[in-house]
């Protein structure tokens, strides 16, 4: 009677063994190698198949995003919290004299400055005078660190000027007016010109008065004085930009010339502002 056979004799066993636990079914293969004449063909497999399952997978999954700096948050806070208390300031120190104030980050670590000033006359001298009294009143109360000042100088609820003062020039320098499109330097401590002698009338029958071109195209929403509409203006870098209706800045801008068109604006040296 023949001897009965042992499982691990039989091929089933094997192939099992060689797919799922490939060293057990190498070993199987080798012990009944008589039973397969092709069993080193087989091996060679098994041993393919157990190197492929030895190769470590990948993980796949993505890195979720790190999130933002905290040095940079903390960045973000410090500007405006330096932003409120700069208007806070000013705010406290004179009251209803300054209206609409705005402050903005310039460049790192600098801000601008920029309010209203309502003045009884459009006396162009006494509006000057009082532009620079109001940045002379804040700036010594103010500790962070200031680039620019800008007052608009409003006359009856129209534009009269816009007078500048760079911080970078100390002293009496620094100090600018724009008016009717054209800007121009001027010492705060100079004398003020002498009123003009009057007229008689003879004078007057024979000269006919000039009429000062309407301020609105100095303010936020008018023309130029021809009826251009494109703004150029130099920043505090020296970069010559220009700004055409319906930009981020271009109500704001305070223009030093003025185009009809792009091309002229990009003929004179100005870009195109970014946004």
């Amino acid at each position: 009677m023949d001897e009965k056979v042992k499982w691990y004799q039989k091929s089933w066993p094997m192939w099992l063994a060689l797919f799922f636990f490939p060293p057990l079914g190498l070993g199987l293969l080798f012990y009944n190698r008589d039973r397969h004449p092709r069993w080193k063909i087989i091996a060679v497999f098994g041993i393919l198949w157990l190197l492929i399952l030895m190769i470590p997978k990948s993980d796949k999954k993505e890195t979720p995003p790190s999130p933002p700096p905290a040095v940079e948050q903390q960045d973000i806070s410090a500007v405006e919290k330096d932003k409120a208390n700069i208007e806070e300031t000013i705010k406290s120190k004179l009251g209803d004299k300054v209206k609409n104030v705005a402050v903005s980050e310039s460049s790192a670590g600098m801000y601008s400055v920029d309010f209203e000033i309502d003045v009884p006359s459009d006396d162009i001298e006494a509006a000057k005078s009082a532009a620079v009294a109001v940045i002379r009143d804040i700036s010594p109360n103010i500790s962070q660190p200031i680039e620019q000042y800008r007052a608009m100088l409003l006359h009856s609820g129209t534009t009269l000027a816009f007078v500048i003062y760079n911080t970078e020039n100390a002293g009496n320098e620094g100090y600018s007016i724009t008016r009717n499109g054209k800007t121009e330097e001027f010492d705060p401590n100079a004398p003020a010109p002498p009123p003009a002698a009057p007229s008689t009338p003879e004078t007057q029958a024979k000269v006919t008065p000039s009429r000062q071109a309407p301020a609105a195209h100095v303010n936020n929403s008018g023309p130029g004085p021809n009826g251009e509409t494109i703004k150029g203006n130099i920043n505090s870098k020296g970069e010559r930009i220009y700004h055409v209706p319906g930009g981020a800045s271009y109500n704001k801008t305070i223009p030093e010339e003025w185009f009809f068109t792009e091309d002229e604006a990009r003929a004179a040296g100005f870009r195109r502002a970014k946004r």
